[in-house]
């Protein structure tokens, strides 16, 4: 089977900032971007797949992409003169399937990406998570590099899966602090700007399983991963990286399936492998001062059922947090939902 495309999306920025101070309002010279920016992306893919034997199944894809970027002079800074500029790269992706038995996959693949930096990258001036973004004088794309192991068992009680992938990163776009105007801080919150990286790689897994037992099941999953940054000689824990994340379940079908409920714990570990960024981050240090060290970790139980009268008929039931535990999933700035319960009934025809 071979899919060809091709997709565009262009963007026309109309952007502006002001102060008001004592009901007086007072323009800024610009808002978070350059007012009259237009900045576009348009791209062609393929992707195909084929069955090599009976046991053997292959596919392999590729993009390419070109950005483009037309931006006036930045009149908060005279220094930045209007630019017009464009970027090509390309992503690729191979792999192959094998599978010994009927129930049993085994997978490997690679994969090639790439991202040209976008408006939030190249433009951004403004108070942000992490701090107060400054314009950065020059980036490059970044490339990435990715190697996955997988194996999935999908049996009729049984169904396993596991996968291992390492990844590459090339020249990163990262979040570095800077000075501005002899400063490196505006207040509370640190100057930063935008520059590649060297390096950052990644490793990580995902694990799952599931049994039944007729009417009972049982379902476990976890995952996790661990990114080193390297940028101008130094080496710190890769940004944004979650903890390890896991959750376990029960549950019972009735007869015929014509009622259900299951039992879920999910949640996250501790995240004591923090950036520098990571520590001036709002969303990570939610309900700390900045500057933390770790992020907490965290677990709930959910509650869900159903029963289905008819097969025109479905009435399903949720109820999450029942303990009404209070916590902050990582990175999301605000804190997860309250004990809270919802119920549908669903009607098809």
């Amino acid at each position: 089977e071979l899919i060809i495309g091709a997709d565009a999306n262009l963007e026309s920025v109309a952007s502006g900032a002001a102060e008001v101070d004592a009901g007086v309002r007072t323009e800024l010279a610009r808002g978070r971007y350059i007012d009259g920016t237009d900045y576009g992306i348009m791209g062609v893919f393929s992707l195909l797949q084929h069955k090599l034997t009976e046991s053997v199944q292959l596919a392999g894809g590729a993009r390419g992409s070109l950005s483009m970027l037309d931006a006036p002079a930045d009149p908060f800074f005279p220094d930045k003169e209007a630019a017009k500029s464009s970027t090509f790269g390309w992503a690729a992706t191979a792999g192959i399937t094998y599978y010994p038995m009927e129930t049993l996959a085994l997978s490997l693949n690679a994969l090639r990406g790439f991202r040209a930096p976008n408006l939030e990258d190249l433009q951004a001036l403004g108070e942000g998570s992490r701090g107060y973004s400054v314009p950065p004088s020059d980036l490059d794309p970044e490339t990435s590099t990715t190697v996955e192991l997988g194996a999935a068992h999908t049996g009729k009680t049984l169904q396993l899966r596991g996968y291992i992938y390492g990844t590459m990163l090339d020249d990163e776009i990262v979040r570095v602090p800077t000075t501005f105007q002899g400063q490196t801080m505006r207040g509370d919150s640190p100057y930063i700007t935008r520059a590649n990286a060297s390096t950052t790689r990644l490793l990580g897994f995902e694990l799952g399983a599931r049994k039944r037992f007729n009417g009972l099941w049982l379902g476990l999953g976890v995952s996790g991963t661990h990114g080193q940054t390297e940028h101008g000689g130094d080496e710190e824990p890769a940004s944004k990286i979650p903890p390890i994340t896991g959750s376990a379940s029960i549950g019972y079908d009735g007869p015929k399936k014509t009622w259900w409920i299951e039992f879920k714990a999910r949640g996250e570990g501790p995240q004591t492998r923090l950036s520098a960024a990571d520590k001036q981050d709002v969303r990570i240090c939610f309900g700390q001062a900045l500057g933390c060290q770790e992020t907490d970790g965290w677990a709930t139980v959910d509650l869900r059922g159903g029963y289905r009268p008819a097969k025109w008929a479905t009435l399903s039931i949720e109820a999450e947090n029942l303990l009404d535990a209070r916590y902050h999933p990582y990175a999301a700035g605000v804190e997860g939902n309250g004990l809270g319960i919802n119920a549908s009934l669903r009607l098809t025809y």
